[in-house]
């Protein structure tokens, strides 16, 4: 994991629990144990050495950000080859839970010259609207996909000779969230499958010129570079900083109040249609959550505790600009009757929860299980080919949304 070595380089959150308070961390247990653990400034970057016992009661989950509250300590010797030094047990008594949100309150960079990084090796004048999906890729989104996984998934439309471009741009994502160990993970790949990282809480990947993979952003980045001298001196000059940005960033999760959940399908439905509009199509989408994570990945990068109409609009117009811009440079190698098509098991649960719920209605995903009386596995499967066939809207991580679906079913 990258060192801190400057203070430009730490986060809010880094500065916070390792200068403002000694008993806050994000909880990392040790081995297998349940109730021993360690707190890091930050997950996956450890520099405290106390250990924490919680002897009954309630023990805090895996990463959370959390302050022991009452503790007793207790010292030992460890000999050592200069002398010894003190192993410290905390044997904590009492705990609360922090919200990292209302610790977090001022960037290292205003958000504009955040996104502005991301433009730094492109001449295009489309750069702008291609450098704000990237920063939302870079910032991710807690709200899931079909996989049951948060993040922003990207296609990527681009030559061999400027992918070297592309990665050197993604030294801005942090060291750790590059690690496979990561609950937040990044990842880069010519791969034509879906990778699997269940258990993770979001994954970022982008799937250079994907053939038939479900994506949220299609990206075309065949525009054209300047001179490796001209852009190269700013990126490194600036990474600390982007780095730092994106640890706090990725801490916020933007709530979603009932209005603007509203508002999240009606803007689903303009990016469906749009969609759905093309005779040709140049990748295959899903948009059940889209415009809830290009939203709320927008939110991040302002480190926005809420969503807001005005971060709607600014995600889903930045989104329906960069698709615009990309599908007509794309090409079309999609059959739009055979992406559209349902299977047996996909279409007898569309029915059936269409018979209990009807059209348009929020349908608790709890509920859809019990109704659909699938096997778990079957329906995880049914749900995941509703959502990428853009036959379900999910605003959120909880509920979906039948559409119409069309003739071709």
């Amino acid at each position: 994991m990258t060192e801190r070595n400057y203070g430009f380089q730490i986060s809010g959150i880094e500065y916070y629990t390792t200068y403002e308070k000694e008993n806050c961390g994000f909880v990392r247990f040790d081995g297998r144990s349940k109730r021993i653990f360690y707190l890091d400034c930050y997950p996956g970057y450890s520099i405290k050495k106390d250990k924490y016992v919680v002897a009954e009661g309630e023990v805090p989950e895996n990463n959370d950000l959390i302050e022991i509250v009452s503790f007793e300590t207790d010292k030992r010797p460890i000999p050592t080859r200069d002398g010894f030094e003190y192993a410290i047990t905390k044997t904590v008594h009492k705990w609360k839970k922090v919200d990292p949100q209302k610790i977090i309150t001022r960037k290292p960079l205003p958000s504009e010259e955040f996104t502005n990084y991301f433009t730094y090796p492109f001449i295009s004048d489309s750069k702008y609207d291609t450098a704000k999906c990237l920063a939302m890729y870079a910032v991710s989104s807690y709200v899931q996909g079909y996989d049951g996984v948060g993040g922003i998934h990207s296609g990527v439309k681009i030559h061999d000779k400027k992918v070297t471009v592309l990665n050197r741009l993604l030294y801005g994502i942090p060291d750790e969230f590059r690690q496979k160990s990561s609950d937040k993970y990044y990842e880069t790949t010519n791969q034509n499958k879906p990778l699997n990282y269940q258990g993770k809480s979001e994954v970022n990947i982008n799937y250079l010129n994907p053939k038939s993979i479900y994506v949220h952003i299609p990206l075309f980045l065949n525009l054209e570079v300047k001179r490796k001298s001209d852009y190269l001196d700013n990126l490194k000059h600036m990474e600390p900083l982007i780095q730092a940005q994106i640890r706090d960033a990725v801490l916020f999760k933007p709530d979603i109040s009932e209005s603007m959940k509203k508002y999240l399908v009606d803007r689903t439905y303009e990016m469906i249609e749009k969609y759905k509009d093309q005779s040709e199509r140049g990748f295959y989408l899903d948009l059940s959550s889209t415009a809830a994570k290009v939203s709320t990945a927008l939110a991040r990068t302002e480190y926005g505790k809420k969503l807001t109409k005005k971060v709607i609009d600014d995600g889903v117009l930045t989104w329906i600009d960069n698709y615009d811009f990309a599908t007509k440079r794309f090409g079309s190698n999609i059959n739009v009757k055979e992406e559209s098509r349902l299977s047996n098991a996909a279409l007898m649960l569309y029915i059936t929860l269409e018979d209990t719920y009807g059209i348009d209605i929020d349908i608790p995903l709890n509920e859809a299980r019990i109704v659909s009386k699938m096997s778990e596995w079957e329906f995880e499967g049914a749900i995941a080919e509703l959502r990428r066939k853009n036959a379900v809207i999910c605003p959120d991580n909880y509920s979906i949304r039948l559409i119409p679906l069309t003739l071709d079913h």
